[in-house]
């Protein structure tokens, strides 16, 4: 006498196979968005600090400038060049210049803030000075001070003594990342954020203003500002 055993399969049932595929979808779309939320988290602060190490590089290296040569050898141009949609500047110290354009964006042609000593001596005619908005560097020699993609909003230096002896000098440095759509012309919190397709608070390079902020809008994650002003003493008169 034979004995036939039949064994019993066990396996998943179709409505079963398709729940556990839909939970699994749901938490690869959380996941995906988890994600997507940090990697803009991590662009936002590596853009931020970036503009942020660059305006404390320039306020640095105009202060060092300041610092180590005679206070009277300081000069500032009194109104800017405008060519296109930009306004353009120059400072002289102690020889130095420092010629610079507002809100242009900087790349492999065009500058922001350029930094060199011409062989001819620094002038502050504003008529004269080498232009920024060209496809060509302002001179032979020199650096740019801003990296790619940045554009410089505010450069302000300011003699301001407390005392008539005093050889203070405030330095102020604006700089903002991303394109005009993502940024605003307003300092106050919250002003640009009520309506975002609304274009009154997208900033304009034609007339630029003391502060740019980010409108804390969609892409956010490619904007950042940063505003410096620091005071230094000049150490040699």
């Amino acid at each position: 006498m034979s004995y036939q055993r039949r064994h019993r399969q066990a396996g998943f049932t179709i409505v079963e196979l398709m729940i556990s595929l839909t939970v699994l979808s749901i938490l690869l779309i959380i996941a995906a968005a988890v994600l997507t939320h940090i990697g803009g988290l991590y662009q936002k602060g590596l853009n931020q600090s970036n503009v942020q190490d660059d305006s404390r590089g320039i306020t640095s290296q105009i202060g060092q400038d300041l610092q180590l040569g005679p206070a009277a050898s300081f000069a500032a141009s009194t109104s800017y060049r405008g060519i296109g949609n930009y306004q353009e500047g120059v400072f002289c110290i102690n020889g130095l210049r420092y010629t610079y354009v507002l809100g242009q964006v900087v790349d492999a042609t065009h500058h922001g803030v350029w930094r060199d000593q011409p062989s001819g001596g620094c002038t502050t005619d504003v008529a004269s000075m080498p232009t920024m908005t060209g496809a060509a560097a302002p001179s032979a020699s020199g650096s740019e001070l801003l990296n790619n993609n940045e554009r410089l909003t505010k450069l302000t230096i300011t003699k301001t003594p407390i005392n008539a002896s005093d050889n203070l000098f405030a330095i102020s440095v604006g700089i903002a990342y991303g394109p005009d759509d993502l940024l605003c012309d307003s300092g106050t919190p919250n002003d640009c954020k009520h309506t975002p397709t609304n274009s009154t608070h997208i900033w304009n390079p034609t007339a630029p203003v003391s502060q740019v902020t980010c409108r804390g809008n969609v892409g956010d994650q490619f904007c950042a500002t940063s505003y410096l002003t620091v005071t230094v003493e000049n150490r040699v008169d």
